[in-house]
């Protein structure tokens, strides 16, 4: 598999447009691996998640794409042993490249693949109780909200009105108060264990993933008092007062 994942890494760089890695914008001609890439791509197959961070951003989802495409081929993985090997280091590769590159991944994944990506990584949600409720803080420019609830929920609410209150920078990792014309919205749902893809929490964010919510299962609160009391208990927590 190693060769083969490096080669598809390649081939799949090369060929993707290059809006695809607004990280890596000020690079010209094809994009390529480098020497360290491929050593940490060797190590994460050897059954360290982790090395998927030795390779660049804008690449990870590419390698992420071709470990899924690569590892539900049975010809690849025969031994019980090795599937459950696979499986624990995806699931690794996963959390890894979903917590710090999403845009990325939602680049090279279509909503329909990503979510058989998330179902081949078997995230662990037996701890979870059989009906979940979630929230999720979105910020609309007007008042009219998306048709699409996102796929990205959190077990905690304060930490949603958080997330209402703030828009991520260019760069997808600071994070910044709402601009004039924005409009927080607190959205709820509840929802089924077994609907729950994964319960993420290295970000210490509680992370939901939760795809295909229909709308109408989830309420909308717009009352930007509430939101921003919420919003000030999460930074009262965060500063351990």
């Amino acid at each position: 598999m190693e060769e083969r994942l490096i080669a598809f890494a390649e081939s799949a760089a090369a060929q993707t447009p290059r809006q695809v890695f607004p990280r890596n914008a000020v690079e010209s001609g094809p994009v390529s691996l480098w020497d360290h890439e491929r050593e940490a791509i060797r190590e994460m197959l050897e059954g360290n998640p982790d090395a998927i961070s030795g390779v660049r951003n804008a690449l990870r989802a590419v390698v992420l794409r071709g470990l899924w495409q690569l590892g539900v081929d049975p010809r690849l993985l025969v031994a019980d042993a090795d599937r459950l090997a696979f499986e624990a280091m995806f699931r690794g590769v996963v959390a890894k490249v979903w917590s710090h590159d999403y845009r990325e991944t939602f680049s090279v994944f279509a909503q329909l693949e990503l979510r058989s990506v998330f179902e081949a990584a078997r995230f662990p949600i037996d701890h979870l109780p059989e009906k979940v409720t979630i929230y999720r803080g979105i910020a609309v420019r007007g008042s009219r909200l998306p048709p699409r609830s996102g796929i990205s929920w959190t077990l905690r609410r304060d930490l949603a009105c958080w997330f209402a209150l703030h828009l991520p920078g260019s760069g997808g990792s600071a994070m910044f108060s709402l601009p004039a014309g924005w409009h927080p919205y607190l959205l709820t749902a509840t929802v089924r264990r077994e609907h729950v893809s994964a319960h993420m929490r290295d970000r210490e964010e509680d992370e939901i993933i939760v795809f295909g919510m229909s709308a109408r299962r989830v309420s909308v609160t717009s009352n930007e008092n509430d939101i921003r009391a919420g919003e000030a208990r999460e930074c009262a927590r965060r500063s351990g007062s």
